[in-house]
């Protein structure tokens, strides 16, 4: 995978101001059954590499019901507390948790450093962990032989991507995780910046990104519309600030969960349901139909959110290429309302075929005892 070929070439040029990742904060979604899986791992970190303080009991037999009904709040907190023993460049790990549907929570996973990581520094810290990765379907996936021939900014990209590989394949290697084995989750790198008008005017413009300015703190979130599925926090004082999004998914619910994981649901829908309606299975899984029932429920939780008063969104400057954004802030229900449409629409569909198929299957069965029963009285008379 990476090796010293991307080690030794020549880094493009970056900027002169001392840039530093202070922390790595990765996201995940998981419903109660996943939730004591995490739980579980957590427990079984090995107490010679890791110091660990755990708030949520894990499961002796069954699994515990985590999740409580949610109708004028939503619960949530801290998860737990990882220090690293032997870690080169690992501090600590704090976990974090925030109930978005009566189904689902939102994970938070924040990596901080011994040591803030400069620009200069990313290689070696890819070269140093790149082989701990837990090498899977999300993965990056690199000629190597061919680096040293290509262009600085497609070498860029590789370290970008193996990058991000490094955090999530602790979660996947080490813990447990819903998507993180398949998909690469939503993650986001706090950095600091050098406070000028030029600098400022790319965070209000950057290209392919919406730009969210925090009003409150003085800090820039950027994040890609293309892929939602990485973002950048920079600020420029000595106050460190968190990524909020646990707090969106607690605000905002499903609107804010499909804005961030749209592309990773998109995705699970063509595998679950798009086989059907193409036709090219005619027997519905039970599974499948459990998923699309299951998503459908998820979506009807919206209802129940805690209601948002506008606060949150008056600490917020959002921009959209260039222009600030005045309408929409998560607030409006436009994604839950599509997602809820498209599946209420393949829900009739899927259900009509279930219900034939389990009709089929109850006529078979009855056919099948109508000839049982026959057969028997024919013996008997026959015997007799």
């Amino acid at each position: 995978m990476y090796d010293s070929e991307l080690k030794d070439t020549t880094e493009p040029d970056y900027s002169e101001d001392r840039e530093f990742i202070w922390s790595v904060t990765v996201y995940d979604v998981l419903n109660n059954k996943e939730l004591n899986k995490l739980v579980e791992s957590l427990h079984l970190l090995k107490y010679d590499d890791y110091e660990k303080e755990i708030y949520l009991r894990r499961k002796k037999m069954k699994d515990l019901q985590y999740f409580r009904l949610e109708i004028n709040h939503t619960g949530g907190g801290i998860l737990a507390r990882i220090n690293f023993k032997k870690h080169f460049y690992f501090k600590k790990l704090e976990i974090k948790y925030t109930q978005i549907t009566n189904q689902t929570v939102a994970i938070e996973y924040k990596f901080s450093f011994i040591k803030a990581i400069e620009k200069s520094e990313r290689r070696k810290f890819i070269y140093d962990n790149i082989s701990n990765t837990y090498f899977t379907d999300f993965t990056s996936q690199y000629d190597n032989s061919k680096i040293k021939h290509t262009t600085p900014s497609y070498i860029h990209q590789i370290e970008r991507d193996y990058l991000r590989d490094i955090f999530q394949g602790f979660i996947v290697k080490k813990l447990y995780s819903n998507f993180g084995k398949t998909y690469k989750l939503p993650l986001g790198y706090t950095c600091n910046y050098k406070k000028d008008g030029n600098k400022e005017e790319e965070f209000k413009n950057p290209f392919l990104m919406l730009s969210m300015y925090n009003k409150e703190n003085d800090y820039y979130i950027l994040v890609d519309i293309i892929e939602k599925n990485t973002l950048y926090q920079f600020f420029s004082n000595k106050n460190i600030p968190d990524i909020p999004f646990l707090d969106f998914f607690q605000y905002f619910g499903n609107e804010f969960y499909y804005y961030l994981f749209n592309e990773i649901e998109n995705t699970e829908l063509n595998k679950k349901v798009t086989k059907y309606l193409l036709g090219n299975y005619k027997i519905v899984k039970k599974k499948d139909y459990l998923w699309l029932v299951n998503k459908l429920r998820a979506l009807r939780d919206s209802n129940f959110k805690p209601l948002n008063d506008g606060s949150e969104k008056k600490k917020w400057e959002v921009r959209w290429s260039g222009e600030i954004e005045e309408k929409e802030f998560f607030t409006g229900d436009l994604i839950t309302q599509k997602y809820t449409k498209i599946y209420e629409e393949y829900y009739e569909y899927m259900k009509t075929l279930y219900s034939a198929q389990n009709d089929s299957i109850i006529l078979h069965v009855g056919l099948l005892t109508l000839i049982s029963t026959v057969v028997g009285i024919i013996i008997t008379l026959v015997l007799n």
